[in-house]
């Protein structure tokens, strides 16, 4: 252990290791929600099917209730829904409504339904009531007092004033400007044009300029939402990662919570002090001609309690099917975690560390490529040979491996009319081999060279060797 702890102070000091940021994430609600709001600085709001809770901050559940839709906020509520199915159409009873600072109202026994206009402007709400099948339009407030509840069409109030459609006489419409908390006046014809204006929807937003949708929140000073490749993360202003890009939608840190999203629906996370370090040591050689690898990680206390895995990344950002390997504690110490010695492939280009499917780490793969292993020998049976009668010319090579490892050879003279016994050799760890070399047609002297080149079984390069033969004509 205590070689391992200088390892990591020695590669630290090299700069050879990466901290990945001096703050870290963890989940605080893992993904998996249909829906998450921040409603302010203390509370969440989460759901999930038709299940609604109100959390504090640190997890407490303040309110939990069931619903089918939970809407937006719009000027300081949002509202919690009931679908119910007809033969024609869909209704939405209003349940109750979220206030931004945690409050809920509950409509209990009062069976209100919204249609067109779900959402409070000027304090008011528009809904209606089914009387005989009939829906009966007016205006509530946020504490369920209620107006006429009467007309036959209504549009939001905007500026504090409101205009509904009631039923005159034979059966024909009009337009009338409402009190919202109950009353009526007349409307005069250019109002008119722009109730019936209004009341087809378009233009909305030029009528209603003041619906603003979310809380205000304290962001964190120097935290980035940044996207990369279509997913976001999160950067310090100094260009650190706390949370590589994984996610498909990142709201801002407030209070140390974001909301966050990915494929399996929403969530949060929670940023904490400390720092993530990763280190690589090379291992033994692989199969394709690269070490393997031993990656040591240094983990904030959070994570103690917490499965900490590995993975890579190609060239082209997916995930490599050997990972994510899990880290193991080092010696009962379970802010040091380490892999065994692993085979990252060669295309590798980016080492990930993961906690329960959040990337807490990255950072790029460094291939160790060794040199090309010195372990040939090679010996001649002499180093001057004079040809024969017929014009020939011999010397017997002799190949020695002096590593642990078997060797994979081919043997080459230089030269014309050239011939070996043996072009192709295996030398096994430590043994030799030998072949032999025949010069045909030697009618001249010179010097000849024989070179032997190859790899491994494992398929390591092997670093060539020549030696050179001088060799003399007959006469």
């Amino acid at each position: 252990m205590k070689t391992f702890k200088r390892l990591l102070l020695v590669f630290a000091a090299l700069g050879l290791c990466l901290g990945l940021s001096a703050q870290t994430v963890k989940w605080e609600y893992k993904c998996g929600y249909d829906g998450v709001r921040r409603l302010n600085s203390d509370y969440l709001l989460l759901q999930k099917d038709n299940n609604i809770e109100i959390r504090q901050n640190d997890g407490k559940v303040v309110l939990e209730i069931k619903a089918d839709v939970l809407t937006d906020f719009v000027n300081g509520f949002a509202l919690v829904l009931d679908a119910e199915p007809t033969d024609t159409e869909t209704l939405y009873r209003l349940v109750g409504f979220f206030s931004e600072d945690g409050v809920y109202q509950e409509t209990k026994q009062k069976n209100y339904y919204v249609d067109r206009y779900p959402f409070f402007s000027d304090g008011f709400l528009p809904v209606y009531i089914l009387d005989k099948g009939d829906k009966k339009y007016g205006f509530i407030d946020k504490y369920l007092n209620a107006g006429e509840l009467k007309y036959v069409d209504i549009l939001p109030v905007v500026g504090g004033g409101a205009y509904a459609c009631e039923m005159g006489k034979k059966g024909k419409t009009k337009w009338v400007q409402a009190n919202p908390a109950g009353g009526k006046g007349k409307v005069k014809a250019k109002q008119e044009a722009v109730a019936q204006q209004f009341a087809g929807r378009e233009h909305l937003a030029e009528y209603l300029p003041e619906i603003q949708k979310g809380p205000e929140l304290t962001l964190e000073p120097g935290i980035q939402v940044v996207e990369e490749n279509g997913l976001y993360g999160y950067k310090r202003a100094d260009g650190v990662w706390i949370a590589p890009p994984q996610f498909t939608r990142a709201e801002p840190f407030s209070d140390g919570l974001a909301v966050v999203e990915n494929n399996q629906g929403m969530g949060v996370i929670r940023m904490y002090e400390g720092t993530v370090v990763c280190t690589q040591e090379p291992g033994g050689m692989t199969d394709s001609g690269y070490q393997s690898t031993v990656f040591n990680v240094t983990l904030p206390p959070i994570f103690n309690d917490n499965i900490v895995s590995l993975r890579c990344l190609f060239q082209d950002e997916t995930r490599n099917t050997k990972f994510p390997i899990n880290l193991k504690p080092v010696e009962d110490d379970p802010t040091v975690r380490t892999t065994d010695v692993i085979t990252v492939d060669a295309d590798a280009k980016t080492v990930e560390i993961t906690s329960e499917n959040l990337v807490i780490g990255r950072q790029f793969f460094e291939k160790n490529v060794p040199e090309d292993l010195d372990a040939v020998k090679i010996g001649l049976s002499a180093s001057k040979v004079r040809a024969g009668s017929n014009d020939r010319a011999k010397v017997t090579v002799t190949v020695t491996n002096t590593s642990d490892e078997t060797l994979v050879l081919n043997a080459h003279a230089s030269g014309k009319n050239v011939t070996l016994s043996r072009s192709k050799l295996t030398v096994k760890p430590r043994g030799s081999q030998s072949f032999v070399v025949t010069f045909s047609n030697v009618r001249s002297a010179g010097a000849r060279s024989i070179t032997v080149s190859g790899e491994t079984d494992k398929k390591v390069k092997v670093k060539a060797k020549s030696a050179n033969v001088q060799v003399t004509p007959f006469l």
